[in-house]
Parts: C-alpha cells; structure tokens; sequence
C-alpha cells in the first residue's frame, strides 16, 4: 500500500523521515493509507495543469498567440470566432476530465481540422445550393450545362 504525506498528499517512500516535496517530518502512526481526497487533490491540480497549457497553446482571453491565430488563418477559420468555440470546447473537456495536459495541444490541432473540414463541407454544400452557375473566366452568371460566357 502506498503511503501519503499529511500535509501536502505527496506519495512517500516506507523509509522517509521528511516529505521531499514539502519538506514535512513524517510521523510514522500520522501516515494515510490510500486516502480518497488526494483523488481529488490530484484531479483539481491536473485541471489546473491542463488549463494552463491551454493558455501556452492558444494565448490568453487578451492576448493572442501569434502561432495559434496563423493557424487558424492558414486553415480558413475565423480568427475571434472560431478561436473562441475552440478554446471553450477544450475548457469544457478539462473541466470533464477527458483531457489531460498533456493532450491540451493536440486536441487543440484536432478541433482546427475539425472546423476546418467543417467549413469546406458548409462552401461545397452552398456550391452545390446554387442554382445559377458563373463563368469561369469573368465570374458572371451563364447558363446551366455552360461553363464560360462570350467574355
């Protein structure tokens, strides 16, 4: 069974006198056995873990990550729009605990292809909607079946 600093939660070794992360003296009859609140500890300081990075990846509320907002760019997507959805979908999955840390940045990556894919259906299904077809070369509106106009 593992054993457990009382004052910060720290795992310890069956031969440690003081806590290596606090520095705290162990009294041997004072140590936990598996206790449940350190779950809970461990959980809140991994979300707090992940929502930092979250901030390292994408920039603050103010302050715009120069790498996050070309990627975005390059990929079509909205600058302040999008950014948003995507910053608010990675909070809601570290406040469920489905992401961890260390899977902030890819998640992250993963919901710009999401949005982008997204976006490129969205144009094909308008494309397709249109009903008036345009020249190719000029960009005015020509007859169903014609591809170019007499430009």
């Amino acid at each position: 069974m593992a054993n457990f600093c009382a004052n910060c939660g720290n795992k310890l070794r069956k031969e440690d006198n003081f806590c290596v992360n606090c520095g705290a003296k162990i009294d041997k009859s004072d140590i936990k056995q598996h206790n449940p609140s350190l779950n809970q500890y461990y959980d809140s300081r991994e979300k707090n873990k992940a929502k930092k990075e979250l901030k390292r990846v994408v920039g603050g509320r103010l302050i715009y990550n120069k790498n996050f907002s070309n990627t975005l760019a390059e990929n079509g997507l909205d600058i302040v729009h999008d950014r948003e959805a995507i910053i608010k979908q990675v909070e809601k999955e570290i406040g469920s605990g489905q992401i961890k840390s260390a899977g902030v940045e890819f998640r992250v990556n993963q919901l710009i292809l999401e949005y982008k894919i997204k976006k490129e259906q969205e144009q094909i299904r308008l494309s397709l909607d249109d009903p008036e077809p345009y020249c190719l070369n000029c960009g005015r509106p020509v007859k169903i079946g014609q591809a170019k106009c007499e430009c």
